[in-house]
């Protein structure tokens, strides 16, 4: 840059007013009653990029430098193109780092610099493979995964040209991994699948190989997300996140929590052969209400069912389950007397 040789040349627009140079400068020239002219410091805004006020007839215009460099020394802008800034600092306003790229082609690169895709166009590195995804209609459609990012990089290309393509290298592609993930909770693969608008729960495997191959079945058929519930087929045993335990319910009635699905199928599986014990399994909680178990104290806890002044009133501790209730219908009562 400093062998450079700085040429100027008038802004459109703005001729008699300001010129710019090849180098990103920007200055104004003399006029009669302005004094003489001087080269402005451009400073950078909150996007990086130089920008510079421009005043002609008492109206002020603010321009990227960068523009008025590239449409000085390089042409107008054509349609649907941006200025790219080719060594990626945005403050190098020289002309020779200027060039014209599509939108596709910038927003790749921008994602390429913060280390989200490749240099290619349409194309991330995911599991060591290259995935091709391209834009189009307000989403992004997923091409394919391949082995290399030059292959990747073709399909794009080729359905970029022809959009009606766009499914033709899906086979083995990124596809079957689409939904698949990794459930911490339950230490196993989860996959959830996109069907007619809404995401329908398909289920838990024990390996990733086998929650891809569920998703490709389902992929070929639809109807066939249903049938790979077998993890959680009982929908009366269910892992309450908040508790950290496993949840039984019976006849839409709480049975009790547990620490492992085993010992909560267990509960459940006596329940429904002997309903009448529905209430056995309940840890800190009562079939009464204004009954509550406290496990420090090993005892019953009674409180009232009215509030006095704004507040449940507490009744006391009990051995049982049956004298803290009985407490509270005799407070109950009591009141309606007074």
């Amino acid at each position: 840059m400093e062998n450079q040789i700085e040429i100027w040349r008038e802004i459109t627009g703005f001729e008699g007013y300001y010129e710019v140079s090849n180098l990103g400068n920007v200055k104004s020239l003399p006029r009669h009653n302005f004094g003489k002219g001087k080269i402005f410091n451009c400073s950078a805004g909150q996007d990086g990029y130089r920008k510079v006020s421009l005043t002609k007839n008492k109206n002020k215009s603010y321009f990227r430098v960068s523009r008025l460099v590239f449409q000085a020394f390089n042409g107008d802008l054509i349609n649907d193109m941006v200025i790219d800034h080719d060594d990626n600092n945005k403050l190098n306003d020289v002309s020779s780092n200027l060039k014209q790229i599509t939108v596709r082609e910038n927003v790749s690169k921008d994602r390429w610099r913060h280390g989200y895709a490749t240099k290619s166009v349409g194309v991330t590195k995911r599991d060591g493979k290259y995935a091709s995804i391209i834009y189009l209609n307000g989403k992004n459609h997923r091409i394919g995964l391949f082995e290399t990012e030059k292959e990747a990089s073709e399909k794009y290309q080729i359905v970029l040209k022809d959009n009606t393509r766009i499914n033709d290298f899906k086979k083995g592609g990124i596809e079957k991994y689409r939904g698949v993930y990794f459930c911490n909770t339950f230490k196993k693969w989860s996959l959830v699948k996109n069907i007619d608008g809404k995401k329908i729960y398909v289920g838990k495997f024990e390996t990733k190989e086998d929650a891809v191959k569920a998703n490709i079945e389902i992929n070929k058929n639809p109807l066939l997300a249903n049938d790979f519930k077998g993890y959680k087929k009982d929908k009366k045993v269910a892992y309450n996140k908040k508790r950290c335990k496993w949840v039984v319910n019976f006849r839409k009635t709480y049975v009790g929590s547990f620490d492992t699905e085993k010992e909560a199928k267990a509960v459940r599986e006596i329940v429904r052969n002997d309903p009448s014990r529905i209430f056995d399994f309940r840890k800190s909680s009562s079939i009464h209400l204004g009954v509550f178990f406290n496990k420090k104290e090993e005892k019953w806890i009674a409180t009232s069912h009215t509030k006095i002044n704004g507040k449940k009133k507490y009744l006391g501790s009990h051995l049982t389950e049956e004298e803290a209730n009985q407490t509270i219908l005799n407070f109950e009562n009591s009141l309606l007397t007074n």
